[in-house]
């Protein structure tokens, strides 16, 4: 029913939260219904021990790009677009732009930055199966 994926269901022993395991195979797509905005997405895990940094508040926004870089060897490029953290801007999930300025108006996607922000917040912290927070998940904008 959702994307034809297997979901393993087990007992909750501390708290119930969603996540991916592995990298989407297919681009998530979006349209406003005027239709003079879109964005793909694709979902994927975290690196092993970001969300436990984010957790212990060892890594946040502030210091997001020097962080990811150092400890994680993220490149700058990379490190310097994570947008946001959620749920409630503190969770242990990203947003990040991969989208290439030659095929995106960055500056059309900086003025909306705040609604996909939003809708991100929303989609973290309710979950895509259970209504349940998302755990360890980044998002990458591919294009918009």
């Amino acid at each position: 029913m959702y994307a034809d994926i297997e979901i393993k269901i087990s007992e909750p022993f501390v708290s119930f939260t969603e996540t991916v395991s592995d990298a989407s195979s297919v681009k998530c797509f979006g349209e406003t219904p005027n239709k003079k905005n879109q964005l793909s997405f694709v979902a994927e895990p975290l690196e092993k021990g970001i969300s436990e940094d984010v957790e212990k508040g060892l890594l946040k926004m502030e210091n997001a790009k020097s962080y990811l870089v150092d400890k994680y060897g993220w490149d700058k490029l990379t490190a310097y677009s994570v947008s946001a953290f959620g749920p409630n801007k503190i969770g242990p999930n990203m947003i990040i732009d991969y989208s290439i300025g030659s095929e995106t108006d960055k500056k059309a996607l900086s003025s909306c930055r705040d609604s996909i922000v939003q809708g991100f917040q929303w989609a973290s912290r309710e979950g895509p199966l259970c209504e349940e927070p998302m755990r360890n998940t980044k998002f990458k904008i591919l294009s918009a």
